[in-house]
């Protein structure tokens, strides 16, 4: 196998090798517990080119291992350079933790001593710090004062207030209480390895992690590409193929669309093989759309299915077109009750995900944060059921109490208001519990006579609000319904009022029955309700995770699944696949019961960012998707593009799709070009940025190029018609202006 060996290390990286410990590979996890300095000019560990064929499972997850290592170090060495506007904290306190290297740091954000030009990151598991005496300039600074420093590892981060957090640490040595635990100031973030950490465990076997190498076997070495369909069930497949939902047909779906639709559907069907269906989606084709048809005949079919994507952002936007179809069918009446939105879960990191109140309902953490109030012992839903059949027989103690509260206070009406405020104190609660258990209990959780039910309970609820509250409503009338005491001088009392009429009778009437089949159906929903109270947050988690159909999150994300005791997911969908790194797509096919996979994307475009140069030129950003299409592996191709002009397409499709992609109608309407005719450079250019320079954001997360950025708006000045199309980010905007004093050359 061939070996790649960096030949050249710049100056800077030298000096943030010093930090940086690259050890073998099977030392790895001690090298993120244990960030020792040595002085390593060159990567130690060899980096190989990556095979597109395995021969055997050891050697395809060893071939992955030096990569990671290099890119590990790459990363960590990368942060140095921006090390003086990276975000810093002031320390508060350092305590040990009681094991080998393990320490509290409190750390207060809200200090004005803290620095860095992006100090609204929120710390997470898997940062890595460095602890110091003071806030360095520049990495060379380390060298020049001798300074004291520690690297650490957050393994647990805690919020005791709005500014002060606390993290849980690994450090890379011991810090002596007399000296380290005063001495250092600074909390320094670096990065966060955490899905290398994962990536890493996913690489070995006896890690902790479920052993399913079923899909992964499949695709080492593929043979028979012509033929990747099971003849053993393709009579149960074409039998599958005439049962497709109508919902599918009724979205909009193409004839590409539906046909990549079958094709994933044709998987499931087969119990002999384990397949990996692609997709190729180039831009504008519809591969959103695609994925929610796919995911909604998997659930028709009563399957569990895991869907992921390379970034928060991707998974967030499948699930919300997802959302958006799901209420969609529901408002229509296109569906019955046998599906809702509670048999969906998303988790991941809530600010990346943008989370707004669509995505809310299916968000795990708030889902755990509903349930836990509703399966709590003292004032979940059992209780609350509880509470209003007891006040509903008989108010008589509560009125008393009621009375005792307001001794000394006369008036006609004191029942009618006891009644009022209490009816709002008990039902109030009680709704609450049950529209949870509605939107957030998947179906196979309730039965349909018991979701019936529900929503006849809260709907007589509602009713019995409008009838105690109503103008018109009499004391007397409400302690002869409410109160036992009263009920003996019941008839004596409507006799004796002239306005007892008919009307008055007929709403009272109206007011027991009402009444009467509430409490009913409370004593019969409490019999048979059969939910869970009383349980940990952990418990719920695992309940939603164990229930759900359709699960979302980032490839690395699914590592959390490992760890939780639910039954087996059918089948993966990696959405943007080809952006997803091979060994990163290993941890969710690692998943207990994954039997296929299918793969969504488009490996024309940009790969997934590697900052390693050797680890480029090895192949470690290439994703499955791609290694596969070079195989020859077949992939059906969605094929109508809906979003670029046709002039504009034009080049794509010739350059890139082998003239293999068609415009949809909307694009070759007249009025959706109008605004493209008469441009100064034609329906596109490409203009060589020569003064450009590229570089990271406030954290060394990202890269960006500041002089290109302001290309767009120049674009707008000299034709004017750009102005809908083309808008640089606000957040770049002084920058911006900043960078065009040095266009000249373009203007």
């Amino acid at each position: 196998m061939k070996k790649l060996e960096l030949k050249h290390v710049s100056a800077t990286d030298q000096v943030a090798d010093l930090l940086t410990k690259v050890l073998p590979c099977a030392l790895f996890y001690q090298f993120l517990s244990k960030l020792g300095a040595y002085d390593v000019y060159t990567p130690a560990y060899g980096v190989n080119l990556i095979p597109s064929i395995f021969q055997s499972l050891k050697v395809y997850l060893e071939s992955y291992i030096p990569s990671l290592l290099e890119e590990t170090r790459v990363e960590l060495s990368s942060c140095f350079e921006f090390i003086s506007d990276a975000p810093s904290y002031k320390i508060q306190r350092i305590v040990a933790a009681g094991g080998s290297e393990l320490y509290y740091v409190d750390v207060d954000c809200s200090s004005k001593e803290s620095s860095g030009t992006n100090n609204d990151y929120k710390p997470r598991n898997g940062d890595i710090y460095i602890l110091s005496s003071i806030k360095p300039e520049a990495v060379e600074d380390f060298r020049r004062y001798d300074m004291d420093f520690c690297m650490v590892l957050v393994s647990e981060v805690t919020v005791d207030d709005v500014f002060l957090r606390g993290f849980r640490v690994k450090a890379s040595k011991h810090i002596n209480k007399e000296k380290n635990f005063t001495g250092y100031r600074n909390a320094i973030f670096l990065t966060n390895i955490m899905t290398n950490m994962r990536i890493w465990r996913s690489l070995h076997f006896n890690t902790g992690i479920n052993s399913n190498f079923s899909v992964i076997e499949s695709v080492l070495h593929p043979v028979s590409l012509g033929n990747m369909t099971c003849n053993v069930c393709s009579l149960e497949r074409d039998c599958l193929f005439l049962k497709l939902p109508e919902e599918i047909v009724s979205i909009g779906l193409n004839e590409s669309q539906i046909q990549a639709v079958k094709s994933a559907l044709s998987t499931l069907s087969c119990r002999h093989s384990h397949f990996v269906k692609l997709i190729w989606g180039p831009p504008g084709t519809g591969k959103t759309k695609t994925v929610c048809g796919i995911l909604w005949a998997f659930m028709h079919m009563k399957c569990r299915i895991l869907t992921c994507a390379p970034t928060n952002i991707a998974v967030a936007n499948v699930c919300s077109r997802l959302i958006c179809l799901v209420k969609e069918f529901h408002e229509n009446n296109m569906v019955d009750s046998s599906f809702s939105l509670a048999d969906i879960v998303l988790f991941g990191s809530k600010d990346r995900m943008n989370i707004d109140d669509e995505l809310q309902v299916v968000f795990l953490e708030h889902r755990l944060e509903q349930l836990l109030d509703c399966f709590s012992l003292m004032s979940g839903w059992k209780h609350r059921i509880s509470v209003m059949i007891d006040f509903l027989e008989d108010c008589t103690l509560q009125y008393e109490s009621y009375l005792e509260k307001r001794s000394g206070e006369d008036g006609e009406n004191l029942f009618l208001d006891f009644i009022r405020k209490q009816f709002n104190l008990v039902a109030s609660p009680l709704e609450a519990s049950l529209k949870i258990l509605c939107i957030h209990l998947p179906r196979s959780c309730l039965s349909k006579a018991d979701y019936r039910t529900i929503h006849d309970v809260i709907s007589l609820l509602e009713n019995l609000r409008h009838l105690i509250f109503k103008d018109d409503s009499r004391n007397y009338e409400m302690q002869a319904i409410f109160f036992r005491g009263y009920r003996n001088a019941e008839s004596s009392i409507v006799q004796n009022d002239f306005i007892a009429c008919e009307l008055r009778l007929s709403a009272r009437t109206q007011l027991e029955e009402t009444k009467r089949d509430c409490l009913k159906l409370l004593k019969s929903l409490k019999s048979t309700l059969r939910l869970p109270y009383g349980v940990s947050e952990s418990w719920i988690k695992r309940f939603c995770l164990d229930n759900a159909s359709l699960i979302f999150c980032t490839a690395s994300s699914a590592f959390l699944l490992h760890f939780v005791e639910m039954d087996p997911i059918d089948v993966l969908i990696v959405d943007e696949a080809a952006q997803l790194r091979e060994s990163e797509t290993i941890i969710p096919l690692r998943l207990n019961g994954i039997k296929h996979a299918v793969l969504v994307g488009d490996e024309i475009q940009q790969r997934s960012m590697v900052k390693s140069q050797v680890c480029k030129l090895a192949g470690f950003g290439l994703s499955l998707f791609e290694r596969l299409v070079s195989l020859g592996y077949p992939k059906d191709l969605l094929k109508i593009q809906y979003r670029m002009n046709p002039a504009i397409s034009l080049f794509p499709n010739v350059n890139f799709y082998g003239k293999q992609i068609l415009d949809g109608l909307n694009v070759r309407d007249f009025e959706y070009g109008k605004h493209c005719s008469g441009l100064l450079f034609g329906s596109y250019a490409f203009v060589n940025i020569t003064d450009g320079r590229e570089e990271f954001d406030d954290i060394g997360r990202s890269i960006k190029n500041m002089i290109e950025v302001a290309i767009g708006p120049l674009s707008n000045q000299l034709k004017g018609s750009l102005s809908n199309t083309l808008a640089a980010p606000a957040s770049t905007n002084n920058d911006m202006e900043r960078s065009k004093g040095n266009l000249s050359t373009f203007t």
